[in-house]
This record gives C-alpha cells, structure tokens and sequence, in this order.
C-alpha cells in the first residue's frame, strides 16, 4: 500500500519519544522547518517514512500541550481512511512500537507485570513517541 502521510516506524518509537521529552524540556532545540525536523531524526537514527508524493511545499507544525488546556489532535480523512484500509487487510500487522514485546512478553501474567524501570522507561519514550505522530495508523 502506498503511504500519503509521514510515520515513524514502529521500531524507532521510543527513540522519537526521546527527543520529544528533549524538546519538551529545552534539551535540543524544536525544529523549524521540516528539512530540520528529518536532520534531528537521521542525526538520532530513528527511521521513518515519507509521503510517496512530498509536497514542495511541506510544513512543520509543532504544537506544544498546555497544562490547562485539553488538546485534541483529529487526524486527516486521509489518515483515518487509510489506516481503515489497513487493518481490513490480512497481509498487514498492526504497527505496535517494538517496545510493547516488553508489556506482553509472558502471556501469562497480566501485561506490564515485573517490569523493570528500564523497560518502563522504553515503554513510556516508546508510548509519547507513538503517540506524537501516529494518528491513527
């Protein structure tokens, strides 16, 4: 399936939750453009993919939350369409963060249990960075 909208793979969600909690704090500057924004992830190695068809033209929008507001991000039509047309299909998995093999690494406890702050550290980078950016995929 061709792809119409920017992701980070699932296997670099934690990374990409890294430099958000750096954004966030003031550690590494925000990004301007969206050229910066791809230097910030090639330069932390967090892969990703690109709309097939960019637009020349490709904005960067960061929106930093309030304390006292509640921020709702509403994906495109296009996103939610195509991440219908995804999980109708059998050929395509569910794009997990690699991190969640952590949470449901024993099936028989219930998820999360015995973790240690390393892997809850991984999970909770893994959780923002999928968050910040997935809408629905």
């Amino acid at each position: 399936m061709n792809s119409n909208i920017f992701k980070i793979d699932p296997s670099s969600t934690d990374l990409f939750g890294e430099l958000i909690a750096e954004w966030s704090r003031g550690i590494t500057p925000r990004p301007n453009t969206y050229e910066k924004f791809l230097g910030q992830l090639d330069g932390k190695g967090i892969s990703y993919s690109e709309p097939d068809h960019r637009l020349p033209d490709l904005q960067l929008q960061i929106i930093p939350m309030a304390d006292n507001v509640l921020t709702l991000t509403i994906p495109t039509p296009l996103m939610i369409d195509n991440a219908i047309d995804s999980a109708n299909t059998d050929t395509d998995t569910y794009p997990l963060p690699k991190a969640y093999e952590l949470v449901f690494k024993d099936n028989t406890k219930v998820p999360g249990d015995e973790l240690n702050a390393d892997d809850r550290k991984t999970i909770l980078m893994a959780r923002i960075g999928d968050y910040s950016v997935s809408h629905c995929q």
